[in-house]
């Protein structure tokens, strides 16, 4: 995700370049891969306890709404975890998610999720201060040049008993510098993605950026061969075995998730 909005010469030379995954579908290359939504669920499992816990700690049983916003909603995938999390747990949360791409904007309304939802940058949200008591962004930092200033941004409209979930791919690890440099370097001349972090980059700028962190999660394992992965997460044994790698060596994988908020 960059600052601006894509236009269609933009978009062109993306696919021209190799990287079609501006224009592709999400929900449906994603949903229904079985393995890339057994991925997904696990992280929405992540959402739901946090969400939760907060809920609780809070004491929001009184609340009327819960605004919670998803920082980069792209396609709308995670509007419809959240939509699911609100449901399962009869919680009131109001939704709002922003992205810049117009045409994935399209394709989040297509989702059916009811939610509020702005065409816009991050570090450009129209929302006021103190608007949100959850922000979501996953997989969304990685692709801003100005990470800390999103982050920044993402405070500002964060209320001061809230909480933000940031999710990124630990694209410096070890497993993923091996695929990168060694095993498939055409990656990095592809990707869009401007900042590769590990646990404790990612986690240093988090703090500098004024936030407390609350909880840490690791979810799966950095398989250096990407064709690999995809075939390993189609078998429930490859995503156990998956799971089981992370488990054993957690600096090597593939999600972090933190939760955090105002200090």
């Amino acid at each position: 995700m960059t600052n601006h909005k894509d236009s269609a010469s933009e978009i062109t030379k993306r696919i021209q370049d190799g990287n079609s995954w501006y224009v592709t579908d999400q929900i449906k290359a994603q949903l229904d891969n079985l393995g890339i939504r057994e991925q997904i669920k696990q992280r929405w499992g992540v959402f739901e306890k946090a969400i939760i816990l907060w809920f609780v700690n809070c004491k929001k049983e009184k609340v009327e709404t819960i605004r919670m916003l998803d920082a980069g909603c792209g396609d709308g995938i995670n509007l419809l975890g959240i939509s699911e999390i609100a449901k399962r747990n009869n919680l009131p949360i109001d939704i709002f998610a922003l992205d810049y791409n117009q045409l994935r904007i399209e394709r989040s309304h297509a989702s059916q999720v009811q939610a509020k939802i702005t065409t816009a940058s991050i570090i450009n949200a129209p929302f006021k201060d103190s608007t949100f008591e959850i922000i979501l962004c996953n997989h969304v930092l990685e692709h801003i040049p100005d990470d800390s200033i999103a982050l920044a941004s993402l405070k500002r409209m964060l209320k001061d008993d809230g909480i933000i979930i940031l999710g990124v791919p630990n694209e410096r690890c070890a497993m993923a510098r091996i695929r990168n440099y060694i095993l498939q370097p055409y990656i990095l001349f592809t990707t869009d993605h401007c900042n590769f972090y590990t646990l404790n980059t990612f986690t240093k700028m988090i703090k500098e950026s004024g936030f407390q962190i609350i909880d840490i999660q690791r979810l799966g394992f950095f398989t250096p061969v990407l064709p690999m992965h995809m075939l390993l997460i189609k078998k429930n044994w490859g995503r156990k075995f998956i799971s089981w790698l992370g488990n054993m060596w957690p600096s090597q994988s593939a999600d972090l998730i933190v939760v955090c908020k105002k200090e």
